[in-house]
């Protein structure tokens, strides 16, 4: 990628009405000490001036030596147009990024699949690409822990560690088994100690907030599936889902200590107010667990999953968040009906001020 001699990374970062947190991601991404990247911004359709406001900053942070260009979906799905990529290969590796404009909402999965392909099938197409949630921010260090993870485990994928970026915890560190992921509160895993296994551990999966996925692990994924996240899903569980297709193609996925992100997520006063987030995240394990489970897992999944949303649901409704309750209740219908990809009630939740009083995209993924 453009000729540098470290891995070339592009940095993909998925915007939905939410322009003020991804230049702050974005300006975390610019100070980073990893020498090869290319900063890939999918907007996913915003219709709250995302796109001029990020071309301004652009334009005023990456004016010296540095180029932006930009690109439609059927533009970047191809791989970019030649003379643009001339401009991005001339430039300085930590100055140049690509706006890619899609015309609707394709979810999480959707917009990043965008991206990727086009970091993928460019000219100088990347060794590596970095999902980085728009709402998060990276240690300066972070990509070279990262990448010189990938390489001495020889990783298909790596996960950064995550922070609350209000409280300042660990909201993830790794999962060592389908069990963590399917019969949480019931199974729980304490984080390793930051020095053990030499700073990294295996993992069932990463997390898409920040994740290191290597350009033949994305590739095997995608020969096995025809796509690499799963838009059927459109936000939540995306990640564990291209984990365990990688598995399947023989590529690991580790968890390194000091790659640190730094994720904003709901405060808690907003979370009841998040319903997209409850639904999404109810639906899609019933969806994944019919998928990934082994027989006899899958058969207690369905023994104690819909116990313990119900659990879940009265003690929101208990808390006053009925909106979340309902929201986690069609998830949990959906989830068994089979429904896919973006949520009937989505935007009504989103876009109606009285239901969405924290005045922004809700959730661990603001471009839902």
């Amino acid at each position: 990628m453009e000729g540098e001699s470290q891995p070339g990374v592009a940095i993909v970062v998925v915007n939905w009405n939410d322009w003020q947190e991804t230049i702050h991601c974005l300006e975390s991404v610019r100070a980073l000490t990893y020498p090869n990247t290319l900063i890939v911004v999918a907007d996913n359709g915003s219709e709250d001036g995302s796109l001029e406001h990020l071309r301004r900053w652009a334009g005023e942070k990456l004016r010296a030596g540095g180029a932006v260009v930009e690109y439609t979906r059927a533009e970047a799905l191809q791989g970019g147009e030649e003379e643009r990529e001339g401009a991005l290969g001339r430039a300085a590796p930590a100055s140049r990024m690509v706006l890619v404009r899609n015309e609707e909402n394709l979810g999480f999965a959707g917009g990043n699949n965008v991206a990727i392909q086009y970091a993928l099938r460019r000219k100088c197409p990347a060794d590596y690409v970095f999902l980085l949630n728009s709402d998060a921010t990276m240690e300066k260090d972070c990509l070279t822990h990262l990448v010189g993870v990938a390489r001495r485990a020889k990783a298909g994928i790596v996960g950064a560690t995550i922070f609350d970026r209000n409280e300042g915890t660990i909201t993830f560190g790794g999962r060592t088994s389908l069990l963590r992921l399917f019969f949480t509160p019931l199974v729980s895993w304490r984080l390793p100690p930051p020095d053990s296994h030499g700073g990294y551990w295996p993992s069932f999966s990463g997390r898409a907030t920040g994740m290191l996925i290597g350009a033949e692990t994305l590739q095997a994924v995608y020969a096995a599936t025809g796509e690499y996240l799963e838009s059927r899903l459109f936000m939540y569980a995306e990640e564990e889902a291209l984990c365990y297709a990688a598995e399947k193609a023989g590529k690991s996925t580790y968890v390194a200590s000091a790659a640190r992100v730094h994720h904003r997520g709901p405060r808690r006063r907003e979370r009841g107010y998040n319903p997209p987030a409850y639904y999404y995240q109810t639906r899609n394990r019933v969806l994944l667990a019919r998928k990934i489970l082994p027989p006899h897992w899958k058969m207690l999944f369905h023994l104690v999953y819909g116990p313990l949303v119900l659990w879940a649901t009265m003690k929101r409704a208990l808390r006053l968040e009925g909106n979340a309750a309902l929201a986690m209740l069609c998830g949990l219908a959906d989830g068994y009906r089979g429904i896919t990809g973006k949520w009937k009630h989505h935007d009504r939740w989103l876009l109606c001020p009285e239901r969405n009083p924290a005045g922004r995209p809700p959730g661990k993924k603001t471009q839902g």
